[in-house]
């Protein structure tokens, strides 16, 4: 008998809003330009936070897709799509859906992914970069979110130093990525990146990855969510 993996995580989700209703599960999303150095702010974040708490953070990114995998028995390259907010026309949606067994629509990969975010940061401890999270968990209590911006010249080199390519590469690399998180975004949200109300925008041109990390771990002290 298959599990309905939705109904499973809404309900294990409604018992920990039951059992924690009057306690905050802290976390943090993190959304940022492509370009800006996301792994090593979060990385810096939660040795930080792990220095001085007695429950053990994370960072979750790229593995939230070869989880979304595991429980939606899917290919990877499809999880991949949705969070790549790829588009399909309806004949190649035809097409995918008789010629693969596994085939799941789109709506209900990303019904799933935002339903294992939000499980899992409501049990707390947890740095989620990327992969609309902001929007997905906006109206849980504990999130800190926060935006990593930095001008467009300055993401082009040092993504281009990172990934050893040229600036054209990483020019155009940047703005296709830009694009497909704006679409991600906007389709978990219903807002720009723009109209979201973040908790704090950092400059990572002007503020070094360190900084930003201390100064996030800060306000989470000041918050009691550490």
């Amino acid at each position: 008998m298959s599990m309905d993996l939705n109904k499973y995580f809404d309900e294990r989700y409604q018992e920990m809003v039951q059992k924690n209703r009057l306690e905050k599960q802290a976390f943090v999303t993190i959304s940022r330009q492509t370009g800006c150095n996301s792994f090593e702010i979060s990385t810096a974040l939660v040795n930080l936070i792990n220095k001085r708490s007695k429950t053990k953070w994370k960072v979750v990114n790229k593995e939230l897709i070869e989880l979304s995998v595991s429980e939606l028995s899917a290919k990877k390259n499809t999880i991949e799509a949705v969070f790549n907010a790829e588009k399909h026309g309806h004949l190649d949606e035809i097409i995918r859906a008789f010629g693969s067994r596994y085939y799941k629509s789109d709506s209900k990969i990303r019904n799933t992914i935002k339903t294992l975010i939000r499980s899992m940061v409501t049990e707390g401890g947890l740095v989620l970069v990327g992969r609309a999270g902001a929007a997905v968990t906006k109206d849980l209590p504990g999130g800190l979110h926060i935006r990593i911006e930095a001008p467009l010249a300055w993401r082009v080199q040092n993504l281009a130093r990172k990934k050893n390519m040229t600036e054209m590469e990483s020019l155009t690399n940047i703005t296709v990525s830009d694009k497909n998180r704006s679409k991600l975004f906007q389709d978990f949200c219903k807002k720009t990146i723009d109209e979201f109300d973040f908790d704090l925008r950092f400059n990572n041109s002007t503020l070094t990855d360190s900084e930003i990390a201390q100064m996030i771990f800060d306000l989470l002290i000041n918050r009691g969510l550490v």
